[in-house]
């Protein structure tokens, strides 16, 4: 049965779709308050990280009910953002994923999607699994209500824990490069550069931004920098009508970095930093004290209306005379 969500996205009526899942037609729960029997309830969901599976792996997952699960097309980490607990939604083939991620421009890692009269399945390693009938709504402006003050310690089954604390964030050596073709990985694998994760795109020209950023709320689990770089990161810093490839190349926005980061610093906003670690394993599986860190969405705790945006005007007669970009100041940095 097609339900009232499902049926309001396939008319295209996705502004609706916002309403009624954000709505007081609906209530929210956290993952160990869902059930079957309660009808019109809705959790919400950031995406943390898209696992693509990989047959060369040597440690396979497996189930609270003992099952192996040898092969699936996309496994995707999420963060309920009321309760703070991470959760999977498993895709097990092609179309599973497509309907997971049928929102190309709007359903990418970093995002909040809230999903209508979900389902929790066998955990996996240690995890809730989630599974729903409706596809995922896009979120734009959801709250996350749980702010970690302690990064959460592992528990005894699983070997993921996920966050989202708040910081007034130092970046260094920032800089612009090209962003993925997919939207859906928010082009985080590009630098270091991995294989995408996500789908393939099509897009072409679009930039995403790279720093080594220092996050002293996370200093019980690095001290050291930390890369991240993030499509959805250079929107907060750059003109929408500077965020394609340039003509001049790759400007320096060092110092409208900095200016911007100063500039919510006086207007009292912090950045909300959103990731998860994992323990890594020994050869022979059993767990180690050595952790792997991943940032997943850094962002002001609410963008600032009228705040500065670094912003390239290309002059051409001054790039023909002079071969160098010309930056706008008229309000931009």
């Amino acid at each position: 049965m097609s339900s009232i969500v499902n049926k309001l996205l396939y008319a295209k009526k996705y502004a609706e779709a916002v309403a009624y899942v954000t709505g007081d037609n609906v209530r929210y729960r956290k993952l160990e308050e869902i059930t079957v029997e309660e009808d019109k309830i809705v959790v919400y969901g950031e995406i943390l990280s898209i696992k693509k599976y990989n047959p060369d792996s040597t440690r396979k997952l497996a189930n609270s009910k003992g099952l192996v699960i040898s092969k699936y097309d996309r496994l995707v980490l999420f963060r309920e953002v009321v309760g703070g607990s991470p959760f999977y939604v498993l895709c097990q083939n092609q179309a599973e994923s497509n309907k997971l991620f049928w929102r190309y421009t709007d359903i990418h890692i970093g995002c909040v999607v809230a999903f209508f009269e979900p389902i929790i399945g066998a955990s996996i390693h240690g995890i809730k699994q989630l599974s729903c009938i409706s596809k995922p709504v896009p979120v734009r402006n959801a709250a996350i209500a749980n702010i970690n003050t302690v990064m959460p310690e592992f528990e005894e089954l699983n070997h993921i824990q996920c966050f989202t604390v708040q910081s007034d964030i130092c970046i260094f050596r920032p800089s612009i490069i090209r962003a993925c073709a997919s939207r859906g990985c928010d082009s985080q694998h590009m630098e270091p550069y991995k294989k995408c994760p996500s789908f393939g795109g099509g897009r072409v020209n679009c930039i995403s931004m790279h720093g080594y950023f220092q996050i002293k709320e996370l200093s019980s689990i690095t001290e050291d920098t930390v890369q991240f770089c993030s499509e959805s990161l250079a929107a907060v810093f750059i003109h929408e009508d500077s965020r394609k490839m340039s003509e001049a190349g790759f400007p320096d926005i060092k110092n409208a970095v900095e200016d911007i980061l100063a500039y919510y610093k006086e207007n009292q906003t912090s950045f909300l930093v959103s990731g998860w670690y994992k323990r890594r394993h020994e050869a022979d599986n059993t767990p180690s004290a050595s952790i792997t860190l991943h940032l997943s969405s850094v962002r002001p705790q609410n963008i600032i209306v009228g705040a500065p945006l670094f912003r390239q005007v290309v002059n051409h007669d001054a790039m023909a005379d002079a071969g160098a970009p010309v930056v706008d100041e008229g309000g931009e940095v």
